[in-house]
């Protein structure tokens, strides 16, 4: 608590020198509704508001996992929401969920972006599925055990995860074709996903997973669970999307997505999705639009 305080009073104090200097017409402000950064992202709003400044107030997770049913702060919340100018969200769940909880039309869903090449190298798609790769955090919420669940189902296929593994995870009993390879350097993660045939991603929440659109981008096909932006990123076309905590779905969808013509498909499909949607220059075009327009 202390901690939180005493950032809060850094970037609160940081914002008034900054509207003081520069008078912006807009502020930027990012929320991932912590229990204690919704005080300061209210602070932060209020200031901004006082200083005449319009606020974008940008959601940097799924909003309903993350507000629970705090009395505080889903009255911030609230609050927040309708003191912005505009409201952005990391995918169409949380819009909804803003729109059904507070009266405002002021809110829209603008994705994460990343660097990629101007032309994709298209993705060596093997004649079986071999190689299953995860990226991000290694621990429950983020579906290690059903990861560790459905490998006993496929012994002849090699899952490979990616990321710091969790006190939680070591200490589990670990099939031998799962491997676990701790903290690797971006370059190498690129490698590993491009050697791998499929992206296994079956975590219980979400905002908009970076690990997830770089798989895209690298032509995996994919298997996600159906929380945050997932759906919206993968649609019907880049893979399957199974329910939460679900190993059996998960044993499912791998056997279903064995076949390289649906994996061709997928890949492809990915690799445009995130060319027409997911660069840098895309979303900031999309940015400066809604900057303009408020």
């Amino acid at each position: 608590l202390s901690d939180e305080v005493k950032r809060t009073f850094s970037i609160v104090s940081d914002l008034k020198k900054k509207l003081r200097c520069f008078k912006p017409d807009c502020v930027h402000i990012n929320s991932a509704c912590a229990k204690f950064g919704l005080i300061r992202d209210a602070i932060c709003v209020y200031v901004a508001k006082r200083h005449r400044a319009k606020v974008v107030l940008h959601f940097r997770c799924t909003v309903q996992d993350k507000l629970g049913k705090g009395a505080l702060r889903n009255k911030l919340f609230r609050r927040m929401v309708t003191k912005a100018d505009l409201v952005l969200t990391l995918n169409k769940l949380s819009e909804n969920f803003v729109k059904d909880n507070v009266s405002t039309s002021h809110v829209t869903t603008v994705p994460n972006f990343i660097d990629v090449k101007e032309n994709f190298e298209p993705l060596d798609i093997s004649d079986s599925v071999k190689n299953i790769a995860y990226v991000g955090h290694v621990q429950f919420d983020k579906g290690a055990r059903e990861i560790f669940k459905a490998a006993q189902h496929f012994p002849s296929k090699q899952f490979k995860l990616v990321g710091p593994v969790s006190e939680e995870v070591a200490v589990l009993n670990r099939p031998d074709n799962v491997e676990l390879l701790g903290r690797v350097e971006h370059s190498e993660v690129d490698g590993i996903m491009k050697a791998s045939d499929v992206f296994l991603f079956p975590s219980y929440t979400e905002g908009f997973s970076n690990a997830l659109v770089e798989a895209m981008s690298c032509g995996l096909p994919v298997i996600a669970t159906d929380v945050g932006a997932n759906a919206d990123m993968i649609e019907k076309y880049g893979g399957f999307l199974v329910p939460a905590k679900s190993f059996e779905e998960i044993v499912t969808a791998i056997s279903n997505i064995e076949d390289k013509s649906v994996r061709c498909k997928m890949s492809l499909w990915n690799q445009k999705k995130v060319y027409d949607n997911y660069r840098v220059e895309t979303v900031m075009k999309q940015l400066l639009a809604l900057y303009t327009q408020i």
